[in-house]
């Protein structure tokens, strides 16, 4: 049985925006609560560069975008990576996400 690290206090949990990101203000209210919320519970929280950011319903360029994720997949310190928002354009940038990167990750966080 294969079982993934369970989430604890001072887990790490990465936020990058691969599609679009948070950029109604209301939303980002939300959101920013949404962060004080689970940090008041103990956990950490890493944002993206471009969470609060949105241009043509993209948080940043396909190549950038791909590069925040495979930032959050290459540091071992991110215990969890929880998608900002949408999913919509993430296809344009899986040309650049490095799936070793997440394959390695994902391998080396698991308890058989």
């Amino acid at each position: 049985m294969i079982y993934p690290k369970f989430l604890k206090q001072e887990s790490l949990i990465g936020v990058p925006a691969p599609s679009n990101g948070i950029y109604d203000e209301v939303d980002k209210a939300r959101y920013i609560n949404a962060k004080t919320n689970m940090e008041s519970l103990g956990y950490k929280i890493q944002l993206s560069r471009n969470v609060f950011y949105s241009e043509k319903c993209r948080s940043a360029g396909a190549k950038v975008r791909a590069e925040e994720l495979n930032e959050m997949f290459e540091n071992n310190n991110i215990d969890f990576i929880w998608c900002a928002t949408g999913g919509e354009f993430l296809v344009e940038c899986l040309p650049y996400v490095d799936f070793n990167k997440i394959i390695n990750n994902f391998f080396s966080s698991l308890t058989f």
